[in-house]
């Protein structure tokens, strides 16, 4: 399989709606983490750092879901949902519709004092199994990305959404949206020189 460097987005701006008067808010955080153990039906999983690559710079629409319920979708990637793929995980931001659906998610992140889990939902595409002090470990290569959820808690440690921080948010928190904001301010300027360098 070839190898992805650097970081990936599914669809650029010029096919993202950008956000508009009935945005509730932009939500961003990570969908997923690569390298972090979890337990998935019975089985203990792992992503690789590329298995999400091809799905986000080649993907179809990908649906951003309450609870991995495609009837309760908000959205997805035809109305501002963007994907990253860098070191730590699956990163996303999303502008959330002021629907019920958007108010229910938004909701959701309130209740958790700022902060939800996140899920993906995806079909195993390619895997190789190891062994790990005497415990089988299901190794995720490539996997075909269909949708990303918001959750209660989500499997994989780490994989969380919330709104951007003010004074007084809790340190981790703050950290976390520190983090991954200068990490979308990197991929946006590298994309702006793209452009002016083409």
């Amino acid at each position: 399989m070839e190898r992805f460097t650097g970081y990936v987005t599914v669809f650029e701006q010029k096919y993202a709606a950008p956000p508009n008067a009935s945005t509730l808010a932009v939500i961003g955080g990570y969908a997923t983490k690569y390298w972090n153990m979890h337990v998935f039906n019975g089985q203990i999983d792992v992503f690789t750092d590329t298995c999400f690559d091809e799905s986000v710079v080649f993907g179809r629409n990908i649906g951003f879901l309450i609870n991995h319920e495609w009837g309760k979708q908000v959205g997805g990637t035809n109305d501002g949902l963007e994907l990253m793929s860098d070191p730590e995980g699956l990163a996303f931001r999303y502008p959330l519709p002021d629907t019920a659906l958007g108010r229910e998610a938004l909701s959701m992140i309130t209740q958790g004092k700022g902060q939800s889990g996140m899920s993906v939902g995806y079909k195993v595409l390619d895997k190789a199994f190891i062994t790990l002090d005497g415990q089988q470990v299901r190794v995720l290569r490539k996997c075909e990305l269909t949708e990303i959820s918001i959750v209660k808690v989500g499997a994989v440690p780490g994989a969380f959404t919330n709104v951007p921080t003010r004074p007084g948010d809790e340190l981790k928190l703050a950290t976390d949206a520190a983090a991954i904001n200068v990490r979308w301010a990197m991929h946006d300027f590298t994309k702006a020189i793209e452009k002016i360098t083409k």
